[in-house]
Formats: structure tokens, sequence, C-alpha cells
């Protein structure tokens, strides 16, 4: 027979484990970066954004393996498009490399924070299918911005 206090501790674990094997993910699509050299980084980028989009739609099947599958998805696009503007960033600035690197940054982390925010809001309205809604269009929004910059 189960304890009540082994159930909770066993769903703990469960816990931890899903978003190591996330940042897992997204390390192994961090040490491919030089092999996307070769594909350019316009390809890779918009290769990321359907990834980690196709990751999102998949999160709305009703399904435990369908919606870790889904979190995988998004991680290695999300990290694949991360370290491509993250080059992207220094091979643009002429000068002043490691001050470009620091904005980006900062950018990166502040509008993590607002699209963080914005979509605990939307949840709470809208439950889930919500946020996948703006997570599309945020990933609709940066392909239209990386039309014109990378």
């Amino acid at each position: 027979m189960c304890s009540a206090t082994a159930v909770r501790s066993a769903r703990g674990r469960d816990r931890r484990v899903l978003p190591h094997l996330s940042r897992r993910n997204g390390d192994l699509g961090i040490r491919r970066a030089p092999r996307a050299q070769r594909l350019g980084r316009r390809h890779v980028l918009y290769g990321g954004m359907i990834l980690a989009s196709a990751g999102v739609l998949v999160t709305l099947v009703h399904s435990i393996a369908a919606i870790v599958a889904g979190l995988v998805l998004v991680t290695a696009g999300f990290f694949t498009g991360r370290v491509v503007a993250s080059s992207a960033v220094s091979s643009h600035a002429p000068t002043g490399r490691a001050q470009a690197s620091a904005l980006y940054l900062t950018i990166y982390y502040i509008g993590n924070s607002i699209g963080g925010t914005l979509a605990a809001a939307v949840y709470h309205g809208a439950g889930w299918n919500g946020v996948a809604v703006v997570c599309l269009a945020a990933v609709a929004l940066a392909a239209l911005l990386a039309l014109r910059k990378i």
C-alpha cells in the first residue's frame, strides 16, 4: 500500500525531473550551434521557431506524453533561437561587442519577465489555450522582426 507521504514525495521528484530534462534538451541544441553555421542563421532561427511553435501546439493534446514531448520541442526550439540571436548580436556589432551582448541579455530578461507575466494573466482568464495563442503570437512577432534584422 502506498502512503500519502510517498505519493507526495514521488510527485515532487517528477516535478523536478521535467525541468531538468528540458534544460538538458536545450543544452544539446546549444552544442550543435557550430554545425548550424553551415545552414545560415536565418534558416536555423526559423527552424527553431517552427520547432517551438510545433511544441506549443503539441502541448494542447490532452496526454501527459504529448505535453512532455511538446515541452521538449519548445525548449529545443527556444534555445536554438536564443543561440542564433545571441551570436547575431556579437557578429553585427562592429565595436563594443561586450556592451551589445550585455544590452541583448538585459532586453532578453526584461522581455521574458514581461512575457511570463502576460502569460500568467492570460492563463487565469483563458487557460492553457490562451497561453498557447500568446506563445504563437510571440513567435510570429519574432519571425517578423527577424525578417529585417538577421
